[in-house]
C-alpha cells in the first residue's frame, strides 16, 4: 500500500456540506463559518474542521475560547486504500 499524499487546506462550506449532511451528527454544517479547512488525502476529502463564532448573548470576553466547532475525518477503512 502506497503512503497517501494529503494536505489541509481552506475549503468553503458549499465544498463540505455533504460530508457533513452524510456524516456528522447534526447532519449539517450550521449557516455560518468563520473558518472551514479539510484534510485531502489523494484528492479527496477525508476531514473536515469548522471553525463558527458562539451564538449571542456568548461573547469571548464572557466565555474565553467560546465556539461553536464542528468536525469529522473518515476511519481509516472508509478512505481509499
Amino acid at each position: 500500500m502506497k503512503a497517501p499524499a494529503f494536505d489541509c487546506r481552506a475549503v468553503t462550506l458549499a465544498e463540505v456540506a455533504s460530508l457533513f449532511a452524510e456524516h456528522h451528527v447534526y447532519r449539517s454544517t450550521g449557516r455560518i463559518c468563520t473558518y472551514a479547512f479539510a484534510v485531502f488525502e489523494d484528492g479527496a476529502p477525508v476531514a473536515a474542521f469548522l471553525w463558527q463564532p458562539p451564538p449571542p448573548p456568548i461573547r469571548e470576553d464572557s466565555v474565553p475560547g467560546a465556539a461553536v466547532r464542528r468536525a469529522f475525518a473518515f476511519a481509516d477503512g472508509r478512505r481509499a486504500a
